[in-house]
């Protein structure tokens, strides 16, 4: 009896590497899909949770307000809390000092918006400063208004703290905040301010 050799003709190979070819090239592509989805997913996700922090922590800061108001370089006294539509300017307790240094658990902060990122100002010192800058925390770009108002103890709705020409040095009763944000649309808060206990 004569031994055949059974083997593949050049077809049948050919057919064989056009079907894995296509099998692979859809597999690339369903994986590169999953992958830039996951990437997105997570750039989502990162820019989510630096929302969250920002409004957070600006609703923290408010709602730790202080009664203290300081003076700058010049030495001119400037309000507990001074703001305007586009930027606000506070001293708020809970100045952590886990070193226990010798200096005061007040800290004098701001915010404001500035080439479409939320930026957070924090003073190295609450009196004068020496001319010394403040540090600027940028919290999220993409910001495309951040817009701040205040509401006096009847309620009204004003655009500048302290009122004009008020000869008294008080807190708001309330803060209200609007962030517009690429993507997130408009997001507003109102926040109550601590007042001064009755005497």
């Amino acid at each position: 009896m004569k031994s055949h050799n059974a083997g593949f003709t050049l077809l049948e190979v050919l057919v064989s590497v056009l079907i894995f070819a296509l099998a692979s090239a859809l597999a690339y592509g369903g994986l590169s899909a999953l992958t830039r989805a996951r990437a997105a997913s997570d750039v989502a996700n990162e820019r989510f949770g630096k929302l969250q922090f920002a409004m957070g922590l600006i609703e923290r800061d408010l709602s730790s307000i202080a009664r203290r108001s300081v003076r700058n370089a010049d030495g001119l006294r400037r309000p507990m809390l001074d703001g305007d539509t586009a930027h606000i300017e506070f001293t708020r307790h809970g100045y952590g000092n886990t070193l226990a240094l010798p200096r005061a658990e007040l800290e004098r902060v701001g915010y404001l918006r500035r080439e479409g990122e939320w930026i957070r100002l924090r003073h190295p010192s609450l009196d004068g400063g020496g001319g010394v800058r403040p540090v600027e925390d940028v919290l999220i770009d993409g910001v495309q208004r951040l817009q701040f108002t205040y509401r006096d103890a009847q309620g009204r709705e004003l655009h500048q703290w302290p009122p004009p020409r008020s000869e008294t040095d008080t807190l708001p009763r309330a803060v209200e905040f609007i962030v517009e944000l690429e993507g997130y649309g408009e997001l507003r808060r109102v926040i109550e301010l601590p007042q001064e206990p009755p005497p």
